[in-house]
């Protein structure tokens, strides 16, 4: 099999893709680089199906594809996804708001579940630098983790209750507020990750 890391064959081996990729890992990714992107026999792998291939045997395997990306830069397209996925947040969290007041409740809960999830991912995307980097917290991003934990808290008690408008109105007054201004904590993150670029 031929392996290929950024553009530049390596000579390692393996019973397992898993075996193989350990190894490029150990031995030859550059320091402060991930592995962003991977190619099997020509073909892009995502997420789902990365999985699912790392125990596949390398007999039959021509050709792996590794490309590592800086950290840093991992974290600034992170954070950019972020800053973006704020203008498509907003709107959402008004319309599933919207359907709780009208009593939707399936179209409100279905859509309620893929914000969660939605958010889940932003708070990430923004503590990540703060992990990954050692960055220090500061006051702004203190504040908006604390107001984040305290709306989120007060949406699973409404919806604990059941109490579908207030449910609505925690979203609409207090959540969309707390994700427009999270937008100052990117732009700080960003200036800071811009640093290490």
């Amino acid at each position: 099999m031929k392996v290929m890391l950024n553009d530049k064959q390596v000579n390692v081996t393996g019973k397992t893709l898993r075996e193989v990729i350990e190894r490029v890992n150990e031995g030859f990714i550059p320091q402060g680089e991930v592995i962003t992107r991977i190619r099997l026999n020509g073909e892009e792998l995502t997420e789902g199906v990365y999985s699912k291939e790392l125990e596949r045997e390398c007999e039959g395997v021509n050709s792996l594809e590794l490309w590592t990306t800086p950290i840093p830069q991992v974290i600034h397209d992170g954070l950019t996804q972020a800053a973006e996925y704020i203008n498509r947040l907003v709107p959402g969290i008004k319309q599933i708001a919207e359907l709780f007041r009208m009593g939707d409740l399936m179209g409100a809960q279905n859509g309620f579940t893929t914000l969660i999830d939605g958010l889940h991912w932003f708070i990430l995307i923004l503590e990540g630098p703060i992990e990954i980097m050692k960055l220090a917290k500061s006051d702004e991003f203190i504040n908006c983790e604390n107001r984040f934990a305290t709306v989120l808290e007060k949406m699973g008690s409404a919806q604990e209750r059941e109490d579908w408008v207030e449910l609505a109105d925690i979203m609409e007054y207090e959540l969309v507020p707390a994700v427009e201004d999270s937008r100052k904590v990117i732009d700080e993150l960003l200036g800071e990750v811009n640093k290490s670029l």
